[in-house]
């Protein structure tokens, strides 16, 4: 069975063609900002950018922390237990206990 070559309308295009050009023209369309709205939304995006950063360097110090545990770190760990009714003591212990006993 031959494929049927599709007319041609009076502009020149097939009917599909015209179909996908008429498709497209109401897909695309644009959003038109004033330079106020531009300048709120940049200004938005800085700050995000910024909280961005911030977290990105408390984290990298909290890891930095975490591979060299200190004192303070050890404290302060000890004090976020405390209300979640942990104690570290015990922790470290059950820790102790769970990685010398031989698996079954």
């Amino acid at each position: 069975m031959l494929a049927k070559i599709p007319e041609r309308r009076e502009d020149g295009k097939s009917d599909f063609t015209a179909a996908m050009t008429t498709r497209r023209n109401r897909v695309t369309s644009s959003i038109q900002a004033t330079e106020e709205d531009t300048t709120k939304f940049l200004s938005v995006l800085e700050n995000i950018s910024q909280e961005q950063r911030n977290i990105c360097a408390l984290l990298d110090e909290l890891i930095l922390l975490m591979q060299m545990p200190s004192e303070s770190v050890l404290k302060v760990l000890e004090g976020l237990l405390l209300p979640m009714g942990q104690n570290m003591v015990e922790l470290t212990e059950g820790l102790k206990t769970q990685l010398t006993e031989p698996e079954a």
